[in-house]
């Protein structure tokens, strides 16, 4: 910044007379003017032999001496108020100055930007203000002492656009603004952007660079996290769509397996076992048993499965979860289980924690051609205000973490995002339906969970799978499991069945299994043909079975209408998947059974 003289020194330049009336200073000089011609008349007179004081030769002498007197005082006096109104002139311009560089400095040393001056002749710091120390962390004199110490503190990725910007500065190209992160002394990075003109001496050669730097980090960080929640939200709406998608299809082609197995079915039981034709219907049934594999894993990614979910203590079924892995990953996967003591419960389908452990660590073995280990941990977990990157959800509560850990391949950053997605597979044509990982997403979500991945290329992979811990309440109203009742019941009967499905070939196959055990069975396409055979029978029918989701009057409605005239008519429900149309709370409230 520009340094003036004091006032002081301003003032002590100047030459000042004394202050002396205006007409009192002009008579002295005439009254010093009479005197001095009158002494030199005396001098002369006594020179010529002539007596001093005569009066004669006096007149003449005092009168041009008062004269030059008076008009020598005159024009001293003009030249004393010219003196004197420019000295104030002097005293107000530099008073002017003064206030301006203090306005200027206050500014400068008050302001939340730091604002600095570098001299391009001796490569330092000429000014910093002293909004470099919140800025950095470090002192003024710091940077005023150490022409390098911007250099010292700067993110080594930005060193070389800092340096080639001060080479350009001769060939007056250099950008009006530039970006750069420093490190403060508390270690955090700061991004700051720096706003600074060249200034140039008289014949064009650049002296001092002048500028104001800007910490940004908060807008910065701003930035990056709209950045991240609108990838979240891009990622959610992409699950959520392929999610509808996968169910959709999965509910049309469980229709068309159903048929196509039941049908299977049906044919066997009229073959003797030693028909060639046998052999074929079984192969088909088998691929209709694989293809239904195939279904509920889309169910399981599109979260619409039907699930059976009970209070489980962990640690049992994991252990033994790990023994059947390691017979089935082969001798060069060495699987190693660990446990934090105690593991809660948690509320799930038995079933579905063991698939997502097995499509883990099939997903492993995979990843490790050359053998290795496969490491599983089972932990408490609280986490608190926290998100999960992939889906977007909050992450709050208690937890249990089962983290997944292989010494594979690692998964590299571009497909890391398409992991969970259905059908994706880096696997070679054959090797790998890509449904693996999107069982695991779709059953841990399913659950109220979460499923986060962490890999780096060559170092392995971990997939840690977040389950929420059984509240009290849930304990209490959901029984740990039991064993399943061995035994089947006879079938046989013959009553009376209204059956109301609207896939033609689905309510085919059903009339044809529940008439082969003896019932007798009127089908019929939706629900208002439903209703209008019951009236034509006079409502004698034993048993309602009708599926839920139909156009018109779907299965709860009708099963409530004809309830209300029949109050002991059995109900059972069908349905292919579970939809959000299906309030199982309401259907076991009611009475109804559903299959």
């Amino acid at each position: 910044m520009p340094r003036l003289r004091d006032v002081d020194d301003a003032e002590r330049s100047l030459t000042v007379l004394p202050e002396t009336p205006g007409l009192s200073f002009v008579a002295l000089f005439a009254l010093l003017g009479v005197l001095t011609l009158s002494l030199l008349s005396m001098l002369q007179k006594i020179l010529l032999e002539i007596d001093p004081f005569t009066p004669i030769g006096y007149v003449v002498p005092i009168g041009i001496g008062a004269v030059s007197g008076l008009g020598l005082g005159i024009v001293i006096r003009r030249i004393r108020r010219r003196q004197r109104a420019d000295q104030l002139q002097w005293r107000e311009a530099i008073r002017r100055s003064q206030d301006q560089e203090s306005k200027f400095r206050l500014l400068a040393e008050n302001a939340r930007d730091t604002i600095f001056r570098w001299s391009l002749v001796d490569n330092s710091y000429d000014y910093v203000s002293p909004a470099v120390q919140t800025l950095t962390g470090y002192p003024v004199e710091d940077f005023l002492v150490r022409s390098d110490k911007l250099f010292e503190i700067l993110h080594p990725e930005d060193r070389e656009t800092l340096l080639a910007m001060q080479h350009r500065i001769g060939e007056r190209a250099i950008p009006s603004s530039i970006r750069y992160r420093l490190y403060h002394r508390d270690g955090s990075l700061v991004y700051v952007h720096q706003r600074h003109v060249v200034v140039a001496d008289d014949d064009g050669v650049p002296q001092m660079l002048e500028g104001i730097v800007t910490d940004v980090t908060a807008e910065r960080l701003a930035l990056e996290e709209s950045r991240h929640l609108t990838e979240q939200l891009r990622q959610t709406q992409k699950v959520e769509a392929i999610g509808r998608l996968a169910g959709g299809v999965a509910h049309d082609f469980n229709n068309l397996l159903t048929v196509i197995a039941g049908n299977c079915e049906l044919a066997l039981e009229d073959l003797d076992p030693g028909t060639p034709l046998r052999e074929q219907i079984e192969t088909v049934l088998s691929a209709a048993g694989s293809a239904a594999e195939l279904t509920s894993q889309l169910l399981a990614f599109s979260r619409k499965q039907d699930l059976q979910p009970v209070v489980v203590t962990p640690g049992p079924l994991l252990q033994e979860s790990s023994h059947i892995l390691l017979q089935l990953l082969g001798e060069d996967v060495e699987v190693v289980f660990e446990a934090g003591d105690p593991l809660p419960d948690v509320l799930i389908d038995p079933r579905q924690l063991q698939q997502v452990l097995l499509n883990l660590a099939i997903n492993a073995r995979d990843a490790m051609p050359d053998g290795g280990r496969l490491h599983i941990r089972a932990e408490s977990l609280d986490r608190r205000n926290a998100y999960c990157n992939r889906c977007g959800l909050a992450i709050d509560g208690e937890y249990l973490q089962i983290k997944v850990s292989d010494e594979g391949l690692g998964i590299p950053d571009e497909i890391v995002e398409s992991i969970f997605d259905p059908f994706f597979t880096t696997k070679e044509p054959g090797k790998g339906t890509g449904l693996g990982l999107s069982t695991v997403y779709g059953v841990v979500h399913q659950h109220g969970g979460h499923v986060q991945v962490e890999s780096e290329p060559g170092k392995g992979t971990t997939f840690l799978v977040l389950l929420p811990v059984a509240d009290a309440t849930e304990v209490a109203e959901v029984a740990k499991p039991t064993a399943p009742a061995s035994g089947a019941r006879d079938l046989q009967g013959c009553e009376r069945i209204l059956l109301v499905e609207d896939e033609p070939q689905v309510r085919k196959l059903a009339t044809r299994y529940l008439e082969r055990f003896g019932y007798r069975v009127e089908a019929v396409a939706s629900g208002s043909e439903a209703q209008y055979l019951w009236k034509e029978s006079g409502a004698g029918f034993d048993l309602l079975l009708t599926d839920i989701v139909m156009p018109g009057i779907n299965g709860q409605r009708l099963a409530e209408f004809l309830c209300g005239q029949k109050p002991e008519l059995r109900v059972v429900m069908m349905s292919g998947f579970a939809d959000d149309a299906l309030d199982m709370a309401r259907l076991q409230a009611c009475g109804y059974g559903f299959i």
